[in-house]
């Protein structure tokens, strides 16, 4: 019986952002989907205005009480931007309430950026959005994000502050693995993660990936990379968290605005996680096709960036690494 992959975020009518993006990576994958919008915008929040808006809280609800008749089981669940305490409060009752042992959730916290909540956002949101965390396996959040659920106060990351935000979230009951997207290292852009971590969770069958032949490269939130990628080992003091360092992925940074671009790779990483990609190689991959992407728009003014990222190079890209294409490489060696 077919699982689809579950979306829930918010749907932006105009261009590429969010849902709409998000739903184009993972078909291209392959991966057969299902979505629940948060919310339903006319547009983007940033670039056009005050958009129209239509609540669809209620209608989640009844979807999903719908879908549980019909045994409809997602094989995944990736939540993105909410806007609502309570939204975020039922989805965490209903994942609570289900037996999702075998379905990656993955929760990207979206709220804020540069040291600063989204208009609108409050403590009480960021209380919701750190216990529906507690629910899932990986979270994607930016630094801001980090510190706000952490309970830090804003600085530059360093390698410290870092693991502390990790370990803060650990101390809460977010048990999840924590990608932190948005770290400026050496001049340029990416994500880090703890380099022991994984998600726990396993696909059947498992796939391990060996291949490292991929540029790397990542954003969150905004302005991104482009030119020469790197993967590197960040390391704290001698005697810090026991040696344990993190991960980065980055690439240069690129100067200008770039519009969802954290959308665009939570879908990323929940697609290839999905078909059993090791953590590592889901983050390496993801960020190969940001960058696919980032040079793509980077030529474009910025009343055409607001409408998204140009995904079709991308998606071109994407769609090439396929499971099944996967599994033919590992056979033949």
């Amino acid at each position: 019986m077919i699982k689809p992959a579950l979306l829930i975020e918010d749907f932006s009518a105009l261009g590429q952002i969010s849902l709409i993006g998000a739903l184009s990576v993972l078909q291209a994958m392959g991966i057969t989907t299902a979505s629940l919008p948060a919310t339903i915008l006319s547009s983007q929040t940033e670039g056009f205005g005050q958009p129209a808006v239509l609540d669809t809280e209620q209608w989640i609800q009844a979807s999903l009480r719908h879908w549980q008749a019909q045994d409809i089981e997602p094989s995944g669940v990736l939540i993105g931007y909410l806007g609502q305490c309570t939204l975020a409060e039922q989805l965490g009752s209903w994942l609570e309430q289900q037996n999702l042992t075998d379905c990656l959730k993955i929760v990207d916290p979206v709220m804020g950026d540069q040291g600063r909540l989204y208009p609108g956002f409050d403590h009480d949101y960021v209380e919701a959005v750190k216990k529906l965390c507690r629910h899932a396996d990986l979270i994607t959040p930016n630094w801001t994000e980090l510190c706000f659920l952490a309970g830090l106060p804003y600085s530059l990351p360093t390698a410290e502050t870092l693991i502390q935000g990790i370990d803060q979230l650990k101390a809460a009951g977010i048990n999840a693995t924590v990608i932190v997207t948005g770290v400026h290292l050496n001049g340029q852009i990416g994500c880090c993660w703890r380099q022991d971590e994984q998600t726990g969770f396993k696909p059947q069958p498992q796939i391990s990936r060996q291949h490292h032949d991929y540029q790397h490269g990542n954003d969150e939130g905004q302005n991104l990379q482009n030119g020469s990628a790197s993967h590197q080992t960040l390391q704290g003091r001698d005697d810090w968290h026991h040696n344990q360092p993190l991960n980065f992925c980055g690439n240069d940074v690129q100067a200008g605005h770039f519009y969802g671009t954290g959308d665009i790779f939570s879908a990323l990483l929940y697609g290839r996680l999905l078909q059993g990609w090791s953590l590592e190689t889901a983050v390496e991959n993801a960020t190969d096709a940001m960058e696919l992407a980032i040079q793509q728009t980077a030529p474009l003014p910025d009343n055409e960036r607001r409408f998204g990222l140009r995904l079709d190079h991308l998606i071109h890209y994407v769609s090439k690494h396929k499971r099944s294409d996967f599994n033919e490489k590992i056979c033949n060696g």
